[in-house]
């Protein structure tokens, strides 16, 4: 097997490992792991573990890595967070433009 194949099973491997990361409170191993992933679909699997785990601001951060402000408008208004709502006006209008 090439290299990249182990590294990619390997990191495979880690993520199945985040459920359990989640409970422990090891936010940064989970982190570390959707970093090394690059795939938006990791990010949103991460989201749902960290919102049924209550981990709203690690569910934040999933949301603004993958940018999906579909998710992020109803996470902010349901926290009525006003600095996240401005943040969701101002990551809308870049991304308009």
């Amino acid at each position: 097997m090439s290299k990249c194949i182990l590294e990619e099973v390997e990191l495979e491997r880690c993520f199945a490992t985040i459920p359990m990361q989640l409970m422990l409170g090891r936010l940064e191993v989970v982190k570390s792991i959707a970093i090394e992933m690059q795939s938006e679909s990791k990010w949103k699997q991460m989201r749902e573990l960290a919102m049924s785990n209550g981990r709203l601001d690690m569910a934040e951060d999933c949301l603004n890595h993958v940018m999906d402000l579909s998710e992020l408008l109803p996470l902010y208004s349901s926290l009525e967070e006003a600095e996240g709502i401005s943040k969701f006006v101002f990551l809308a209008s870049c991304r308009k433009n």
